[in-house]
């Protein structure tokens, strides 16, 4: 949100907050009351119009979480990758673009037919999303390609199981109704690799 100007309320506790307008970005207007969780977000009762400071505000209640927040989360996380533990030799942050998975698949196909032929050196440079270097057998390849891909695969099936209402988002009651979290974007709803 681009923030054009803001004005000064109180809410009926007295507190003061500012009331922020944006330039488009994002329907509002907005308010916030610095250092109090209670009062995070506030849109003001009259639709937007010009509010005097002695009108009640209403908590500004965020809308249900959709299918299209739960890709763009998904998404998200896929690009910003993941650390991959490689057996004998340690961790290796990846990335999971386009570019990523197409080098994964390559390596992968062209490493598991070294391996085949017997080849247990290091014979494959990686470089990883923080830009180090590192040198892998064809088994080490064959495993961070197949352990890049189930993790992606893992991070589909999350997405899909929120979005379906199923496997550990079903509905249980009242209380854990299941499906999309209102909290998408932590940790705990995601899987990490195996």
């Amino acid at each position: 949100m681009t923030v054009s100007y803001y004005n000064q309320y109180s809410d009926p506790d007295n507190q003061s907050f500012k009331v922020y307008h944006d330039n488009g970005d994002i329907e509002g207007p907005y308010a916030a009351v610095p250092g109090n969780p209670d009062f995070t977000h506030f849109v003001r009762q009259n639709n937007g119009k010009p509010a005097e400071a002695d009108q009640p505000i209403i908590p500004f209640v965020a809308p249900p979480k959709e299918g299209s927040d739960v890709n763009d989360e998904r998404d998200r996380r896929i690009l910003a990758g993941t650390v991959i533990t490689v057996t004998g030799y340690g961790n290796i942050p990846v990335t999971g673009t386009k570019d990523d998975k197409d080098v994964f698949l390559a390596r992968r196909m062209i490493a598991a037919e070294v391996a085949a032929n017997g080849v247990t050196t290091p014979v494959f440079v990686f470089r990883d999303r923080e830009n180090a270097i590192h040198n892998l057998t064809p088994s080490q390849m064959v495993e961070l390609a197949d352990k890049g891909f189930s993790w992606i695969e893992a991070m589909m099936v999350r997405s899909w199981e929120m979005k379906d209402g199923t496997g550990a988002y079903a509905y249980v009651d009242e209380e854990n109704a299941g499906g999309i979290p209102d909290d998408l974007d932590n940790d705990s709803h995601w899987p990490t690799p195996a």
